[in-house]
């Protein structure tokens, strides 16, 4: 069979974009590996399920005292068959996943606008510093870019071309989004409102059977969790929303501006620095609206625009509710809506660059945000400003820890106190095989720990290494033992700043 042009082109441009991503992404892989304690946990339940362990919950939700269901350690425990219980083989596989994220903005896009238009939506996300941060951990949000690509693309070609095979997918997909982050039980709002208005037809009853079994299959394990203990998740889910809504109103006012800051914040995802992403927040947010109420009467046209911009209200609605009060959400709250900005863009640029008169500043404006993206990329400056806030901490730096400890106690002498960020050598040393639990009268007990005055009094050595303040402690007496430890103000230098304990410990 003769493959046509078109085909072809349709081929080179995402294949060109995947390889040009990987390479993006790849570059300083390990120097930007971020490895905290969500990772470490994940890592060591999937430890459990490769040991034949069957795990039926997932990680505890940061409020409301929920959980996720365990899909992503599954799926974690899927990466080790390939190169063992590496943390870089988990990472590997979200990279390519993120990269599948592209191909479905690119394919999406060129459905609903065309070729040109789904090329610089794609070529947005590949360059994108946010979006290739995200391909460089290991954290359940970081699936979020393709599971939820695939719910709007799977809902727009259930409703624009009357594919009820795609309503599937749509299932498929959101059984994997709950699972991933709660902020994704905004699919089942947007897809009850893109039902009501859109009216789908055509769907054949077994369409809707294969969904319900396909959801059901997938959140089989916190069903049956939920059956042996009477239903206990999801009542504490109740207590969170009742109770976070309740406070939410009364705090209208307070809400609206934080939550209008975060989704900002959010767009620097694709649009490098607060004021170009602020500025182009309200730009497609103006645009799909406009776009969405010109057209509301034709249910047929602009459908992809509609979806989004239903994705954006609900999502915004549902943030005032129910999300947390605080000054600024982080970006992974967000996490539903992460395709949101390179398709809306995909849509601005189709509506723009077919105008003669201002083709040439649209493209020089698109050139502007890639070479931002690339700056950052390059240059490190996205993960450099993340890494000064300490919200970052790199693997390499552990493991010249981790190194250091084997060379300079016996393993089974360390243990990890307490469990804050720290939780993540707990998985260096589980993949060593080695123990970290210690000897019940050790001769040497060597504590990494960023808190030692519950262990006693500490005698303080400062150190200044490289700007950063820090400090070694030497605690006298714990359990007839001499402890040592070390804490830092910034702790992506820690593996540099733990050479200076040699002295101490000699």
């Amino acid at each position: 069979m003769k493959i046509g042009k078109n085909a072809v082109i349709d081929l080179i441009i995402p294949s060109s974009l995947t390889l040009l991503g990987f390479l993006l992404r790849i570059y300083k892989f390990t120097e930007y590996f971020h490895f905290k304690k969500d990772q470490a946990v994940s890592l060591l339940e999937a430890m459990k399920i490769t040991n034949g362990e069957f795990i039926l919950l997932g990680p505890t939700v940061s409020v409301g005292d929920f959980h996720f269901g365990p899909f992503y350690y599954y799926f974690l425990a899927v990466s080790f068959l390939f190169r063992g219980l590496l943390p870089e083989a988990a990472a590997m596989m979200t990279m390519f996943f993120n990269l599948a994220t592209m191909v479905l903005i690119y394919y999406l896009v060129k459905n609903a606008c065309d070729r040109k238009s789904a090329f610089a939506a794609a070529l947005l996300f590949t360059f994108s510093a946010g979006a290739i941060n995200l391909s460089r951990t290991i954290w359940s949000p970081s699936l979020m870019p393709f599971f939820a690509g695939l719910f709007v693309f799977s809902l727009y070609k259930l409703i624009k071309d009357n594919q009820d095979n795609y309503l599937l997918l749509v299932s498929f997909s959101v059984s994997v989004m709950v699972q991933l982050h709660h902020n994704a039980f905004a699919a089942f709002f947007v897809l009850a409102i893109c039902w009501l208005y859109f009216k789908p037809v055509n769907i054949r009853k077994s369409r809707f059977l294969y969904s319900a079994l396909i959801f059901i299959l997938l959140m089989s394990a916190t069903i049956i969790y939920e059956l042996q203990h009477g239903f206990i998740e999801s009542r504490l889910v109740f207590r969170y929303l009742t109770a976070v809504s309740m406070f939410s109103v009364l705090n209208l006012v307070y809400k609206l501006k934080s939550v209008l800051a975060s989704f900002f914040d959010f767009f620097r995802l694709a649009f490098p620095g607060y004021l170009l992403a602020k500025v182009m927040f309200i730009c497609i947010f103006v645009f799909i609206g406009v776009k969405s109420m010109l057209t509301l009467k034709d249910r047929n046209r602009n459908v992809l625009e509609k979806v989004l911009f239903i994705c954006l209200s609900v999502f915004f609605v549902l943030s005032l509710l129910f999300l947390p009060k605080r000054a600024l959400l982080q970006g992974h709250y967000f996490s539903f809506l992460y395709p949101l900005p390179f398709l809306a863009f995909g849509s601005l640029f189709y509506n723009t660059y077919s105008r003669k008169r201002i083709k040439l500043v649209v493209t020089g404006f698109f050139v502007f945000i890639v070479f931002l993206n690339i700056r950052s990329v390059i240059l490190g400056y996205d993960f450099m400003e993340k890494t000064a806030k300490n919200e970052e901490v790199f693997l390499n730096e552990q493991r010249e820890v981790f190194n250091y400890l084997s060379r300079q106690a016996d393993p089974s002498s360390v243990i990890i106190w307490p469990d804050s960020y720290l939780y993540s050598y707990k998985f260096l040393f589980k993949e060593s095989k080695t123990s970290i639990e210690p000897p019940a009268r050790p001769k040497k007990l060597v504590v990494i720990s960023d808190n030692f005055y519950n262990l006693g009094r500490p005698k303080r050595i400062n150190i200044s290494l490289n700007g950063a303040k820090a400090s070694l402690m030497l605690v006298k007496s714990f359990n007839n033992a001499r402890v040592y430890g070390f804490s830092s103000e910034n702790k992506a230098l820690e593996g540099r700043i733990f050479e200076k304990i040699k002295y101490l410990t000699n």
